[in-house]
């Protein structure tokens, strides 16, 4: 191992390498990447590694955990914006999302998409933790659907939670589609018929105060 790495603080290790194993999986993919490679990205010895995590296993859990409270924190803070109504908060959220992954050249992807696509059917620890990850995404889309409907920007005869649930599996094929096709298309896609036609508020403003 060189000797060049840098030493860091523990904490300072640890977030080396939970970035570096967040940039390389969404690369290439939790399977291709390998522990060497990560340790490289890193500048982080072996040994470091093995002082936080038991296996690549249980570091790629810990992505996913890092990956899920950086999104919900960003989704967080546009939905409990109340100076905005409901609707507006989450395709905010949305517009936001779609403008990180045209910055990114259509890379990449979404985490949970890609991992469900290559670990879902291999490891069932993997399968659990990102439905687990994904249902908390969806109920927190719900809340928003329900105070829309609390404040009359959504019908009331929809059921928020299976909205919520095909918003997101909407987003994430959205997402899918615009790796193949490398465009902002299906994105823009998304956006329109979720807000311009599912979701279309009552309200005459989308701006104002609720």
């Amino acid at each position: 191992m060189s000797e060049t790495r840098t030493k860091r603080p523990p904490v300072a290790t640890r977030t080396a390498l939970i970035t570096a194993g967040t940039h390389l999986i969404l690369e290439k993919g939790y399977n291709n990447c390998g522990l060497e490679e990560i340790l490289k990205e890193a500048k982080v010895h072996k040994g470091s590694f093995y002082h936080f995590f038991k296996s690549k296993e249980d570091f790629g859990l810990h992505v996913v955990a890092e990956y899920a409270a950086m999104r919900m924190a960003s989704l967080d803070e546009q939905l409990n914006n109340t100076e905005v109504r409901p609707l507006a908060r989450l395709r905010r959220f949305f517009e936001l999302a779609a403008l990180r992954h045209q910055s990114l050249g259509y890379r990449k992807g979404c985490l949970f998409g890609n991992l469900g696509q290559e670990m879902a059917d291999h490891s069932e620890v993997f399968r659990t933790r990102l439905e687990e990850v994904l249902t908390e995404y969806r109920a927190k889309i719900a809340r928003c659907f329900r105070e829309a409907q609390q404040v009359g920007d959504l019908r009331a005869d929809f059921d928020a939670d299976r909205l919520a649930g095909f918003c997101l599996n909407s987003w994430e094929g959205a997402i899918l589609r615009m790796k193949v096709a490398k465009s902002y298309e299906p994105l823009d896609d998304f956006l329109f018929v979720m807000f311009e036609t599912v979701l279309k508020s009552s309200s005459p403003s989308d701006t104002r105060p609720v």
